[in-house]
C-alpha cells in the first residue's frame, strides 16, 4: 500500500511515461501470441482440408484431366474448411504426376492486435501429397475383395434414427462407387458380395445341377430355391473344394425361415443371392453388384463363420466360384470385409440346427445343448474360418456395427488397425473410407 501511495503522490509523470512505454511491447507480445494462436489453428484446419483433398483426388480415375484434378482440389479444400469472416482463402493448386497427387493451399487470417503494429493479416499455408503404393489398383496391382455382410434380423434396428441395414447399404454403395473409380482395367478391381445369416443363397438357376450338394430328398433339387447350410465336420470352416461326403454343401429345399415355423417369426423374406467376383470396370457387372447390396433385407439369426467361409469361397479359384485368381498370383491382393451387427447365435452342425435364442426352433436333442455352449462353439468356428482366410493370404477387415464380440472380431481381423468399432451414425461410412484407403494402398507422404 505504501508503494501505491508513493505512485499516487508522484507529480513528475516519469512513472506514468515509463509504464506506458513498457505497455506497448507487452501488448505486442500478448497480442502477437493471440494472433499467432489463431493463425496456427487455421493452419491446422487447412492441413486437414488439403490432406483430405489429396486422399480423395488420388482415387480419381486415370482418365481425369489436369483441369478435373484442379477443380476437385479446389472443391475438396473449400468444403473441408470451416472458417469465419477473419479467414480469406487464397490459391489452391492440385496436380497429379503419375501415381502422386499434390495439393497446396494458402490464405490469410485477419489480425486482431498485430494490425496495430503494421501486420493486418497473418499468412497461412498447407501442402499434402498422397500416392498409390505398389500394390494399388493402378499399375500392375489387382484387387479382389469379398464383402461379407450381415443380413440378420437385428439389422432392422436403428443407429442414429436410421435402420442399420439402410446405413450399411448406403456405405457399401459408396464403397463400390469409389472402387469403380479405381478400375482402370477390366480385371484391376473385382468385388464379390456375400449376404449371410444362418444361411447363404446361391442363384438356383445357375447352380441347381452342379454336383456339389447334399440333398435330403431326391425331389429337393427341382424345388431348390438356392439356400445352403454349413458343411459337415471339418469342412464347416474350410474352403476345400466339394468332392463328395462331408465336403458337399447341405442344400434344403427352401429356407428354414419359411419351413421352420418358429424361425419364421423372425422373417420369411429371402436372402439376396451371393454374387461372385465381378469387375468394377464393367458397368453391367458393377450395376448388378450394387443391386445385390440394394436387395439385402434383415431377416435371420447370426452365423459369422458361415459368412467368412463363403467369403473365402468367392476369393479362391476352386468350385463353387471360379472367378478368383489362384492364391499367390503375382500382383493380386485379396481382401475380405466382414461386417456383423451382433454375437453368433445359431448354426448347423452336421445338418442339425443349434440356436441359442430360439429353443423352439430346435429338435429335442439339440435343445439339450446349453445356450452358452452354442454361441461359444460358433465363435470357435468363426475364429477357425478367419484363420483359414488369413492363412490363405487374405487381408481381413472386421467391422462391428453397434453390437458384437470385440475380442472375436479383433482377432479375426488381420491386425488391430483392421478392426472398426462403429457406434454412431456416420462412422460406418468413415470406416469404409479407411478400408478403401488401405485396400487401394493410398497414403499421405511426408
Amino acid at each position: 500500500m505504501r508503494v501505491l501511495r508513493r505512485f499516487k503522490a508522484d507529480q513528475s509523470g516519469s512513472t506514468a511515461m515509463m509504464f506506458g512505454l513498457a505497455l506497448l511491447p507487452l501488448l505486442g507480445a500478448v497480442g502477437g501470441a493471440l494472433d499467432y494462436s489463431r493463425a496456427a489453428a487455421m493452419s491446422s484446419q487447412m492441413q486437414r482440408a488439403v490432406d483430405g483433398a489429396a486422399l480423395a483426388i488420388v482415387r480419381e480415375p486415370s482418365r481425369a484431366t489436369p483441369g478435373d484434378i484442379q477443380a476437385q482440389g479446389s472443391r475438396y479444400v473449400e468444403g473441408g474448411l470451416k472458417a469465419d469472416g477473419s479467414f480469406r482463402l487464397g490459391d489452391v493448386v492440385a496436380t497429379r504426376v503419375g501415381a502422386t497427387v499434390t495439393v497446396t493451399a494458402s490464405g490469410t487470417v485477419k489480425s486482431v492486435v498485430m494490425q496495430l503494429f503494421g501486420r493486418p493479416v497473418m499468412p497461412v499455408a498447407a501442402t499434402a501429397t498422397a500416392t498409390w503404393g505398389t500394390g494399388g489398383a493402378r499399375g500392375a496391382g489387382r484387387i479382389e475383395l469379398a464383402l461379407v455382410l450381415d443380413n440378420t434380423g437385428s439389422m432392422a434396428d436403428t443407429i442414429g434414427g436410421r435402420r442399420k441395414m439402410d446405413e450399411l447399404q448406403s456405405a457399401a454403395k459408396n464403397l463400390l462407387r469409389d472402387l469403380r473409380t479405381l478400375a482402370d482395367g477390366e480385371d484391376k478391381v473385382r468385388v464379390a458380395v456375400v449376404p449371410f445369416d444362418t444361411e447363404v443363397r446361391l442363384d438356383a438357376g445357375t447352380y441347381r445341377n452342379k454336383p456339389w450338394f447334399r440333398w435330403a430328398d431326391h425331389g429337393d433339387r427341382a424345388a431348390w430355391t438356392g439356400y445352403v447350410f454349413d458343411r459337415h465336420g471339418r469342412f464347416a470352416t474350410s474352403d476345400a473344394a466339394p468332392a463328395g461326403g462331408d465336403s458337399l454343401y447341405p442344400a434344403p429345399r427352401d429356407t428354414e425361415y419359411r419351413t421352420n415355423a418358429a424361425m419364421g417369426r423372425i422373417s420369411r423374406a429371402d436372402l439376396a443371392p451371393m454374387r461372385g467376383l465381378a469387375s468394377m470396370a464393367d458397368y453391367s457387372a458393377y450395376s448388378a453388384t450394387v443391386a445385390t447390396v440394394e436387395a439385402m433385407k434383415p431377416r435371420g439369426y447370426t452365423d459369422i463363420a458361415l459368412g467368412v467361409t463363403w467369403g473365402m469361397a468367392t476369393l479362391s479359384a476352386s468350385e463353387p466360384f471360379t472367378e478368383a485368381a489362384p492364391a499367390g498370383t503375382s500382383g493380386v491382393k485379396k481382401f475380405m470385409v466382414v461386417l456383423p451387427d451382433g454375437n453368433n447365435t445359431a448354426n448347423h452342425v452336421d445338418g442339425v440346427l443349434y440356436n441359442a435364442e430360439c429353443r423352439d426352433c430346435m429338435t429335442d436333442a439339440a435343445r439339450r445343448v446349453a445356450d452358452e455352449t452354442i454361441t461359444s462353439r460358433i465363435d470357435g468356428s468363426t475364429a477357425a474360418s478367419c484363420s483359414a482366410a488369413k492363412d490363405a493370404g487374405v487381408e481381413v477387415f472386421t467391422v462391428k456395427l453397434l453390437e458384437g464380440n470385440d475380442a472375436l472380431l479383433g482377432a479375426c481381423a488381420s491386425d488391430a488397425g483392421h478392426f472398426f468399432n462403429v457406434q454412431r451414425a456416420g462412422e460406418l461410412t468413415k470406416a469404409f473410407e479407411s478400408i478403401l484407403n488401405a485396400i487401394s494402398s493410398t497414403r499421405l507422404t511426408a
